[in-house]
């Protein structure tokens, strides 16, 4: 059942900004971007990237508050990463609790609008592809093992290299077809089993390699293949 954050009442206008609606607003679990990518945001954090609807968007406001809710419920965060799932778990019980009527609403655009745009656009692309990694969270729910140096590297990520190192094994299959079978088999895996190659990749990106269009190559190489991309479609 979707709950039903608290109504926007009583917000001074200001320049640049408008008094929120008191329209009830309802909370989307972030499990349901898959079906509904077009209804919810991706920010980037201290802690990676999250999901949250889009009425609960606004420029640093949604960060500081998701940092402080995340710092509130595991106050040693940097010094014992947690999973995303669990800190995606934050996210969402955080939305489910903000009085959204603290929240400026801008009525001009704004460059980090526009940067906010291109940031969810890029996101839905590799969401399309990258599914699997949201859809069937896992069963297990143990704080993982501290690990060291992975930075901002998500599941999404983690998925995206399980794919390219297993690949290869479905060879002989289509595209569709070895796409569902590596799906299922991450599907199949638990949060610390997904951590492990989270942490293989972190270390992939240490020795100055990275993943582009599958293939594990090196980071001049897929920097060049991206600034190579970008000017033939300025062009």
């Amino acid at each position: 059942m979707l709950r039903i954050s608290k109504m926007c009442y009583g917000v001074s206008a200001k320049a640049g900004y408008r008094t929120a609606t008191s329209k009830p607003i309802e909370f989307l679990p972030s499990h349901l971007v898959v079906q509904k990518p077009y209804d919810f945001h991706a920010i980037h954090t201290n802690y990676g990237w999250f999901i949250i609807p889009k009425p609960y968007y606004a420029y640093r406001w949604t960060t500081s508050n998701i940092h402080k809710a995340i710092e509130d419920r595991y106050p040693d965060i940097k010094d014992v990463p947690r999973s995303h799932e669990m800190l995606q778990k934050v996210v969402d019980d955080w939305g489910q609790t903000v009085d959204l009527s603290t929240k400026p609403i801008t009525t001009k655009t704004t460059r980090a609008d526009i940067k906010k745009q291109k940031d969810d656009a890029l996101y839905r692309t590799q969401l399309k592809e990258d599914m699997p990694s949201l859809v069937t969270p896992s069963k297990q729910t143990t704080v993982p093992k501290k690990r060291s140096r992975l930075g901002t590297v998500t599941f999404i990520h983690a998925w995206n290299y399980y794919f390219s190192i297993t690949h290869p094994k479905y060879s002989h299959l289509d595209k569709k077809e070895s796409r569902r079978e590596i799906a299922n088999e991450w599907n199949a895996m638990t949060t610390e089993e997904k951590d492990d190659y989270r942490e293989a990749y972190a270390n992939l990106l240490n020795d100055g390699k990275d993943i582009h269009k599958g293939k594990i190559v090196s980071r001049e190489e897929k920097l060049k293949k991206q600034f190579k991309k970008k000017k033939s479609d300025d062009k």
